[in-house]
């Protein structure tokens, strides 16, 4: 679920940046543009998929929830998904180093998200909602 909303995020992201790009700007700009608007959705997707798991995660770690849910979604959808649009004058082993490469700061984006989450889940908890006391 987090992989899809990732994806859908940063293909979103990246109409809304062709849609609002002027016939004025640049090709380089317009490709920076569309570059930055699906790094963002995308790390905006991985970033809700994990902060949310971090917060309903019933059992366990609610941080490690989080963080598997993020690298997981990363690794099974978003590393083939860069490797497979890469353009075609790049061979296939760049496209998964750049794909590893963007790997730190989706990392950087899972890691807090995941705290966040795993912070509201457990105020939640403590607020009353799931405390009960055991004989």
């Amino acid at each position: 679920m987090t992989g899809a909303l990732s994806v859908a995020l940063a293909t979103a992201f990246l109409h809304m940046s062709r849609a609002h790009t002027g016939p004025d700007v640049g090709p380089t700009a317009a490709t920076l543009g569309d570059a930055f608007s699906t790094f963002l959705g995308a790390a905006l997707g991985l970033a809700g998929g994990s902060g949310v798991s971090a917060a309903i995660a019933r059992r366990g770690s609610r941080l490690a929830t989080g963080l598997i849910v993020g690298f997981v979604a990363y690794a099974a959808v978003l590393v083939p998904i860069i490797a497979a649009s890469g353009p075609s004058d790049v061979s296939a082993r760049e496209s998964l180093g750049v794909a590893f490469l963007l790997g730190v700061p989706f990392g950087i984006v899972v890691l807090i998200a995941s705290v966040v989450g795993a912070g509201i889940g457990s105020a939640r908890t403590l607020g009353g909602r799931r405390d009960h006391k055991r004989p």
